[in-house]
């Protein structure tokens, strides 16, 4: 019987149900029932069936727990490589499909007179109708003639088409609005799907005050015949500004020609790792005003190529800026290799490695070619009792620096000495279930000194603060250029809670350094570092991290998150970041599934430093029935009261 729905809805919806063949046979009328595997009937006026053929005939109705076929006859044979149906009527994932005759054999299926609905029929529905359609199960529908019909209104008839029948082969969306610096807009986006993996479309946009901004789109999907998965997203416009010449937000000139490029792909080619990035805009403003959803604080391209094995891996990098309004370090390129770490065998020790060649390059065009080799020796792991486990390694950096003619040479050594424990301990509540703790003391110690060299002119950044605890090990990829003398303890705590058995009721670190003396040692800030988060319920979620400054009693760094859920329904979230004396900022967010078909979405962001909103937004999503969904917002942004941006706009979306 597992034939028995796969000819029918393989080539039309792709998801058949896997069922038991009918191992006996037999007749039955005035209806008759027949009962098979995983809950799938079958019902009719007559039925016949046998170990290679099954009859039904009047009100025939095949069903299982995902779908229903409703037919007038019905003929399949047992293991699906034929049949015939008249008057067929089936749904499966949202679609409906009707046909007078369909008809299997040679593994193809053919309709006569069938017709395709995007969810229920409907005045405002899309469907699609054909004389004569053909379907490869699992890849394509052929069709002859086809009438794209909405509601009951042709729209486009073709001589002939084929689409894809695993993701829609039609989109269209088109959103309204206004805003005070761009006037009363359109942006529309349509795009098709002509073969399998392949999607094709255009950006369509006019702005009132701004003028039209066009551009293509084009994502494509595929597997390579080892079964990689390979992405290929590209999308770009381009807009002859109104506005004319003016100064961006980094006081540079900006003429009238604006563009956008936004793409992202990976894959695979011959064993190797391909990923990339590029994101290439006209000025800094470019989508601030035209695309804030695409909006990426630090855009630039990126082309990663990898090689790796069980024993090794080679990774090349280049890196492009995204405009010419940037300030940023390019690799031009960089080549990486990693040994990974293995056993040498001889008392189990264990030996592990990596180096770069990278040259960089400033806007301003000062170069500099930097390579640098690491190499680590890590001692076994030494067991104390069952309750502490010591872990030490030895470890070197070299590293070389050539800029304008004049080369540097440093090393560094590296001992490190890493001792953690483990503490169980169990407590009964008062609601009777248990409250297990399990705690890991850590203690590190790291001896870093630094060989003769002076160190180069920093060219590269190590990023902005984030509160986490700052690197002390050789190996951090930040420590690649600002590796100093170090000698410190490093002491911290990581308690986990369970509630009962498996479920987490939250967990909290600690970390503390403590610098010890040494000739020309890096001194570290002395303040803690802490991060935690509870769950004490499914329904709510605390979590906390930053760094405390114990001299002054106050908190260098801080994000906090309170999250109030009730699954699917409404979720309610406060987030907020505080850096002392350079930011502060609280964001509440809120949704609503009001209905099946209602959504309601609203945020609001507020700075604590300047004492007012920077953004607040309103948005509510609907569907209108059968591949429709309506969308409508009101958003208010800027520091500024000056230059608030406000913006209204309505989005309606469809795709068959």
């Amino acid at each position: 019987m597992g034939g028995a729905v796969r000819w029918i809805l393989a080539g039309i919806l792709c998801l058949p149900p896997a069922l038991a063949p009918c191992p006996c046979a037999g007749e039955g009328s005035g209806p008759a029932l027949l009962t098979l595997a995983r809950g799938t009937f079958l019902r009719a006026e007559h039925l016949s069936y046998s170990s290679d053929l099954l009859r039904a005939e009047g009100d025939v109705r095949l069903g299982w727990r995902d779908g229903l076929i409703l037919a007038d006859f019905l003929e399949i044979s047992q293991n699906g490589s034929s049949g015939q149906g008249r008057n067929v009527r089936c749904g499966w994932d949202g679609y409906r499909m009707r046909a007078a005759e369909i008809d299997r054999s040679d593994g193809k299926i053919v309709l006569s007179r069938g017709e395709i609905f995007l969810g229920e029929p409907g005045p405002f529905s899309w469907h699609l109708a054909a004389e004569r359609a053909s379907a490869i199960p699992g890849q394509r529908l052929f069709l002859d003639r086809p009438s794209l019909f909405l509601g009951s209104h042709r729209l486009l008839t073709l001589a002939h088409c084929s689409l894809p029948l695993e993701e829609s082969p039609f989109h269209l969306r088109v959103h309204a609005g206004a805003r005070r610096d761009l006037g009363a807009f359109v942006q529309g986006e349509i795009s098709a799907a002509p073969r399998d993996g392949l999607r094709l479309g255009w950006l369509l946009e006019a702005y009132g005050r701004r003028g039209i901004l066009l551009g293509p789109t084009l994502l494509c999907r595929g597997t390579s015949p080892a079964g990689e998965d390979r992405d290929l997203s590209l999308r770009g416009g381009y807009i002859r500004d109104r506005l004319g010449p003016v100064r961006d937000g980094c006081d540079l000139a900006r003429g009238p020609r604006r563009f956008f490029i936004d793409g992202v792909g990976r894959g695979n080619l011959s064993n190797w790792q391909i990923w990339g990035e590029w994101r290439r805009w006209s000025d800094s403003e470019m989508m601030r005003d035209f695309r804030s959803e695409l909006f990426a604080l630090h855009p630039d391209g990126v082309l990663a190529l990898r090689r790796g094995g069980s024993a090794a891996a080679l990774t090349f990098l280049l890196q492009l800026r995204g405009g010419n309004f940037q300030d940023v370090v390019r690799r031009l390129p960089e080549v990486r290799w990693e040994i990974f770490s293995r056993r040498l065998g001889l008392w189990n020790f264990s030996t592990g490695g990596c180096g770069e060649l990278v040259r960089l390059r400033r806007e301003d065009g000062r170069e500099q070619l930097r390579a640098n080799v690491f190499w680590e020796l890590a001692a076994p792991t030494l067991r104390l009792a069952g309750l502490a486990a010591l872990r030490s390694h030895l470890a070197i950096r070299v590293a070389c620096h050539s800029s304008a003619g004049d080369a540097t040479l440093r090393a560094a050594g590296e001992l490190g000495l890493d001792l953690q424990g483990e503490i169980f301990g169990t407590a009964a509540t008062e609601a009777g279930t248990a409250l297990r703790h399990r705690c890991r003391p850590i203690l590190q110690y790291r001896r870093l000194v630094q060989g003769r060299g002076r160190a180069p002119e920093a060219v590269d950044d190590c990023g902005a603060a984030s509160g986490n605890r700052p690197p002390i090990d050789l190996d951090d990829p930040r420590c690649a250029d600002l590796f100093q003398e170090l000698h410190l303890l490093r002491l911290g705590m990581r308690s986990t809670f369970f509630c009962g058995e498996f479920r987490e009721w939250g967990h909290c670190s600690i970390y503390r350094d403590i610098s010890l003396p040494g000739r020309r040692t890096l001194s570290l800030p002395r303040d803690f570092y802490a991060a935690g988060a509870l769950f004490p319920v499914h329904w709510l979620s605390l979590s906390l991290r930053g760094r405390f400054d114990p001299g002054v009693c106050r908190w260098k760094e801080l994000y906090a998150s309170a999250q109030i859920r009730d699954g699917m329904f409404w979720s309610l979230s406060l987030d907020g970041v505080h850096g002392h004396g350079h930011c502060g900022q609280w964001r509440l967010h809120h949704w609503l599934r009001a209905s099946s078909r209602l959504k309601l979405n609203s945020f609001f962001s507020y700075d604590v430093r300047r004492h007012r909103p920077i953004e607040q937004c309103c948005r509510f999503q609907r569907r209108l029935g059968s591949g429709w969904a309506l969308e409508g917002s009101i958003a208010v942004r800027g520091y500024n009261l000056c230059k608030r941006r406000c913006q209204l706009g309505a989005s309606l979306a469809t795709e068959f």
